[in-house]
């Protein structure tokens, strides 16, 4: 004839994986580039037995197009989900610039002077490319009677920009000479 009281126990149950997202913390560029190394971030979610671990940031240092990271979390119900974030391009790289010509010389009143470089990205690609001769612009492959300048020094500037926003410039130094009218006897 012993009895015991009714005992009751409460259990939880958890069938639903938890949710994640995941997202670069500085988004890119216009053109889908970053110049940095790019961080990750992941935020996880679980409305029943909770979030017992998320994936922390990723950085991804290495350069290239295309990339992806995945984080995963799981809940106290030891359920697992995961989310890739897709589509990082990174270029930490600046262009190059190669000037042919002027020649970092002297030029004769006799001579054409021809301007011409060549830009270069193997990476995101060259964006922009601008020349200027001593403060004006001036076309890629233009050339200019060394008379039609002043006598003196002179610089031809070249900038580039790359598709994820990396610059480099470079300058050359050239002079001419100062045009002398020489008086003619008959």
């Amino acid at each position: 004839g012993n009895w015991e009281d009714i005992n009751g126990a409460s259990v939880e149950v958890d069938k639903t994986p938890p949710t994640i997202s995941g997202a670069v913390v500085e988004p890119p560029n216009a053109a889908g580039w970053h110049n940095a190394d790019v961080v990750v971030h992941y935020v996880a979610g679980d409305l029943t037995s909770g979030v017992a671990a998320v994936t922390p940031d990723q950085t991804l240092a290495t350069e290239g197009s295309g990339f992806s990271a995945t984080g995963t979390a799981r809940d106290n119900a030891g359920h697992l989900a995961s989310a890739t974030v897709t589509d990082i391009n990174l270029d930490k790289t600046a262009p190059q610039i190669s000037i042919s010509s002027p020649e970092p010389r002297h030029y004769s009143r006799a001579e054409i002077i021809d301007f011409t470089c060549v830009t270069t990205d193997t990476l995101s690609g060259v964006n922009t490319e601008l020349m200027w001769l001593d403060g004006e612009s001036i076309a890629n492959g233009a050339t200019v009677a060394s008379t039609s300048l002043p006598g003196g020094a002179h610089e031809v500037l070249v900038t580039v920009e790359d598709l994820a926003d990396n610059q480099l410039e470079d300058v050359v130094i050239f002079t001419t000479d100062d045009f002398v009218f020489l008086p003619t006897t008959f």
